[in-house]
């Protein structure tokens, strides 16, 4: 079983910090504006959200993840995570195009180096082969 989920704590603009009680990993990981629309319930100090979250772990039948520290709401895009790279259409400069497709590998897709290429792990040309 995968419950995929973790309690995230996000320090504030004013020196409060966040606590989402319901975070989902694998949107965590590819979106870089994940909850950041979202005030979550507000705790004075970090380590006040800590004790929080951690309790609230505790009585979580299921929480694979624990308790996660995110980073602060970012102010503008990434250009590096999936979903900026493949649904806002807004992509970093420095990222790796696929020498097979020639699509751009954002930062959270599993990707291959083999022979000085970079490849979507879908895309590697020796795959399969023993």
């Amino acid at each position: 079983m995968s419950a995929d989920n973790f309690v995230g704590v996000r320090p504030n603009k004013d020196g409060t910090y966040s606590i989402f009680e319901y975070g989902n990993m694998s949107v965590f990981d590819e979106d870089c504006m994940y909850l950041v629309e979202e005030i979550g319930t507000i705790a004075p100090t970090r380590e006040h959200a800590l004790i929080l979250a951690h309790d609230i772990v505790n009585e979580m039948y299921v929480c694979e993840y624990g308790v996660v520290e995110m980073n602060p709401a970012p102010s503008a895009y990434c250009g590096r995570c999936y979903y900026c790279v493949h649904e806002r259409g807004v992509v970093s400069p420095d990222l790796p195009k696929c020498s097979a497709c020639g699509k751009v590998i954002s930062g959270s897709e599993w990707q291959v180096m083999t022979q000085g290429k970079h490849y979507h792990n879908r895309c590697e040309p020796n795959k399969g082969v023993a």
